[in-house]
């Protein structure tokens, strides 16, 4: 995915990028080596419930709609610009310091381009069974991310 795609992404739910560089190959290794600076987010989904089953005794039905609610409006913005994110998993959805749920690592996202019935998507214990199916398959790995949290 382009970079200025990338940087464009400005939501809520969607882990800000604000930047990226690249350091030359050396004679040693295989490429470049890239860096990207995001925000600081505090964990991830598995982190989250661990700690607010160990903390505040419970991770509550309530809170775990706030969680779904983040993940789904941080996916509907990055489809209505026609980015399908193709690895939805708990490793990908981090904590904010403000208590919300961001999406994280787009490194497989794809832009839409036409039909999008034969990209395919990353993490296959996350991937339904529907996962050639384009954005809707991403309910899927949603649904299965919250199970493997809970």
């Amino acid at each position: 995915m382009p970079r200025a795609t990338l940087k464009a992404l400005r939501h809520r739910n969607i882990v800000r990028l604000f930047g990226m560089a690249t350091e030359p190959a050396h004679e040693e290794s295989f490429g470049k080596k890239l860096y990207i600076v995001t925000e600081l987010c505090c964990g991830n989904l598995i982190d989250l419930v661990k700690l607010e089953n160990t903390v505040t005794a419970r991770y509550t039905p309530c809170r775990f709609a706030e969680v779904v609610s983040d993940v789904m409006a941080g996916l509907c913005h990055l489809h209505k610009l026609g980015i399908v994110h193709l690895d939805l998993k708990p490793a990908n959805l981090l904590l904010a310091a403000d208590g919300s749920v961001r999406i994280c690592d787009l490194g497989l996202a794809s832009v839409a381009k036409g039909s999008l019935k034969f990209i395919k998507p990353g993490t296959a214990a996350y991937s339904p069974p529907e996962a050639f199916s384009g954005p809707r398959s991403e309910v899927g790995a949603i649904a299965e991310s919250s199970y493997d949290a809970t």
